[in-house]
């Protein structure tokens, strides 16, 4: 469930990017259909990735293992949703037995063992390559598992109320409760 979660996050910031982005001067030749085009997710969190390291001063090397970890997570991502794909598959199936789901339930759950071990694994890779400073940071927006995803918009203020919106606030405004830095 968390990695829908994820995917969810995922795919909204990479949709809320989308929306308030400038066009580009000229437009790009489209995709042939069923083919992949723009900026995928992984591109978006990267892109976001470059912003945060900038305000809290990442190095390169920090910033490139980041980088990589991002892309890890991604692919573990990906063959996580395949395996979730064939549950619904098989949740679907008009007379399917108990057996079937159970085993289908029970591949999953394995899948779902592996995708946590496999993101452990890489989060510790890169905390051996981070700065405490970094470490929360990327903790805080989700690039190191935080139970939550992705929140790399949350850092964009620092102190009290950081990251939080009031209700009907546009992204990057400053509520009365948050004076401007």
């Amino acid at each position: 469930m968390r990695l829908t979660a994820l995917a969810a996050m995922v795919v909204a910031a990479g949709l809320a990017t989308a929306a308030v982005a400038q066009p580009p001067a000229a437009a790009p030749a489209r995709p042939a259909p069923g083919a992949r085009g723009g900026m995928g997710a992984r591109q978006n969190l990267e892109q976001r990735l470059d912003q945060l390291a900038t305000r809290i001063g990442m190095t390169d090397a920090e910033k490139a293992a980041a980088k990589e970890a991002i892309r890890a997570k991604m692919a573990a991502a990906t063959s996580l949703s395949e395996e979730l794909r064939a549950l619904g598959t098989a949740a679907r199936k008009q007379n399917v037995t108990d057996e079937e789901l159970r085993g289908a339930l029970g591949k999953y759950d394995a899948a779902v063992a592996t995708h946590h071990q496999r993101v452990k694994e890489i989060d510790t890779r890169l905390k051996e390559s981070l700065s405490l400073r970094s470490q929360a940071a990327l903790t805080v927006a989700g690039v190191l598992d935080n139970g939550l995803g992705p929140r790399l918009g949350t850092m964009t203020r620092s102190g009290a109320g950081a990251g939080r919106r009031t209700r009907g606030q546009r992204p990057g405004a400053v509520s009365p409760a948050q004076p401007n830095p």
